[in-house]
C-alpha cells in the first residue's frame, strides 16, 4: 500500500490519461475502437484500486453515455459497439462495488433504457432494419451473365404496372408467380387493408400510413416486377445471392413487407395503450379515493 501512495502522482497522470483516451475511443463505431475501449477501461478497473480510484465513476459517466448514444441508434448497424459500452460499463460497476463506493450509474442507465421502450425503440429498430433490407433486396434488380448471346429468351416487359397497394390482387392471379409467393401476397394484401383501416381510424402518426402505403403501393410491386423480370426458366433454379433462387428472394422479401406492416400497426397500438393506461391512472388518481371515502 505504500509502495502505491510513493506512485501516487504517476497513477493520477494515468487517470487522467485513460480518460481522456476512453473518451476518445468509447463514442467511435470503427471496428479498431474496440480493442482500444476495453483496454483504457481494463486500466480504469485497475486503478480503481489504487489512490487513483476516483477514475472509475469518471469511467461510469463515459459508459452511461456510451451506451445511451448507441441505444438510440439502429441495433443492427451498432450491436458490437452497444455490446461493448454495456461490457466495459458493467466491468467498471464491479470495481466500485468491491471497493465499497455505490454503481450509482445503475439508476440513469434503467431510466435511459425505460425511455427507450417507451418511445418505441424495439419497433424503431425493426422499421429501420426491414427499411435497409427493402434497399437492398428490392432495389438491386439481379442480373444474369448468359454463357453465349441469344442463350436465353430476352425477359418479357412486367404485365402489371406497379401503381398501388390495388394491383396485389391482381398479381395473386399471375400464374407465373410460385404458389407461396402468392399466397403471402394474399396475407400482404389483407393485412395492409386491415392495416390501413385501423391506422386512418385509430393514429394519427402520418409516417405509419406512409409507410403501410409504401409496402403495399411501392416495395411489394417492384418486388414482384423484379422477379417476373428474370429470364423464364431460370427464377427458381438459378441462385441469385447466397444460395438463394430467385423465388426464394422474392418470397423473403414479401415475408419483410408482412412484417413492416405488423410492426406499424404494434407501434400504433402501444402509443394507444399507453394513453389509455395513462387515462386510467389519472382517473384512478383522481377519483379513486373520493370513491372509498363515500364507501366509508
Amino acid at each position: 500500500m505504500h509502495s502505491l501512495h510513493a506512485l501516487s502522482p504517476l497513477l493520477q497522470f494515468l487517470a487522467v490519461f485513460a480518460m481522456f483516451a476512453l473518451t476518445r475511443y468509447a463514442f467511435s463505431t470503427r471496428a479498431q475502437a474496440t480493442r482500444a475501449t476495453l483496454t483504457w477501461a481494463a486500466v480504469m478497473v485497475a486503478l480503481s484500486f489504487t489512490p487513483a480510484g476516483w477514475v472509475v465513476h469518471v469511467g461510469m459517466v463515459i459508459g452511461l453515455f456510451a451506451v445511451v448514444e448507441f441505444l438510440f441508434r439502429p441495433l443492427y448497424k451498432v450491436r458490437t459497439q452497444l455490446a461493448r459500452s454495456v461490457g466495459f460499463l458493467a466491468a467498471l460497476c464491479v470495481a466500485a462495488s468491491l471497493n465499497g463506493q455505490p454503481p450509482w450509474v445503475i439508476f440513469p442507465l434503467a431510466c435511459a433504457v425505460a425511455l427507450w421502450f417507451l418511445t418505441g425503440g424495439p419497433a424503431r429498430n425493426q422499421r429501420k432494419r426491414l427499411q435497409a433490407l427493402q434497399q437492398q433486396a428490392i432495389f438491386q434488380t439481379p442480373t444474369f451473365q448468359p454463357a453465349a448471346a441469344g442463350q436465353f429468351p430476352q425477359p418479357q416487359a412486367p404485365a402489371h404496372p406497379p401503381v398501388g397497394g390495388a394491383q396485389l390482387p391482381s398479381y395473386v392471379a399471375d400464374p407465373r408467380l410460385p404458389s407461396a409467393a402468392r399466397e403471402l401476397l394474399l396475407t400482404l394484401d389483407r393485412e395492409s387493408r386491415d392495416a390501413l383501416t385501423y391506422l386512418h381510424a385509430h393514429s394519427d402518426n402520418a409516417l405509419l400510413i406512409f409507410e403501410v402505403e409504401q409496402i403495399t403501393g411501392d416495395f411489394a410491386p417492384s418486388a414482384v416486377q423484379g422477379y417476373l423480370a428474370l429470364p423464364p426458366g431460370l427464377a427458381d433454379t438459378e441462385p441469385l445471392h447466397d444460395g438463394e433462387t430467385g423465388a426464394q428472394l422474392l418470397c423473403d422479401q414479401l415475408q419483410l413487407l408482412i412484417d413492416g406492416v405488423r410492426a406499424a400497426v404494434a407501434e400504433a397500438h402501444g402509443t394507444n395503450a399507453g394513453a389509455l393506461l395513462a387515462s386510467h391512472r389519472f382517473l384512478k388518481e383522481r377519483f379513486g379515493t373520493r370513491r372509498d371515502d363515500l364507501r366509508l
